[in-house]
């Protein structure tokens, strides 16, 4: 019986050091843009309540911008097509899609304001499970080798 104890780790495949940095760039990024969207159901709120709605309107459009700076490093990590598919539709949603629902819900039926803020809790789970899912969406794909 040989002793193996002596031997090297096995070797991890992987992305590279710079995909695997632009990764944990893209999960902070996401881990930011999650908490901004929790402040923005606090601004909605306020918003409600008398406030002015401005707070909310600023936030929503600095969600969008870094919605879209997170689909050009997850193109730099690329993690996996799912990572980016879901990180498109996170653009998609957090940009064109609460742009028309909160534009639909002021001028047409308040119901698009309610599927407005559905949406918006949407793009939070997506930003909760590409930024912090275990092994999830955006984890490198990796082979130990035996």
């Amino acid at each position: 019986m040989t002793d193996t104890s002596t031997h090297s780790q096995p070797a991890v495949s992987g992305p590279g050091g710079f995909r695997r940095g632009a990764l944990a760039v893209f999960r902070a990024i996401g881990a930011i843009t999650l908490l901004a969207c929790v402040v923005q159901i606090v601004f909605a709120g306020l918003g409600s309540y008398g406030a002015s709605f401005d707070a909310h309107r600023t936030l929503g459009g600095i969600i969008g911008m870094l919605t879209v700076l997170m689909l050009i490093v997850v193109l730099v990590a690329r993690p996996s097509w799912l990572s980016v598919g879901l990180t498109v539709l996170v653009v998609l949603l957090a940009t064109a899609g609460q742009t028309i629902l909160a534009n639909l819900g002021d001028d047409t039926d308040a119901w698009f304001g309610g599927i407005h803020a559905l949406n918006g809790l949407v793009i939070m789970g997506l930003l909760s499970r590409l930024s912090f899912g275990e092994k999830g969406f955006t984890a490198a794909r990796t082979e130990v080798d035996a």
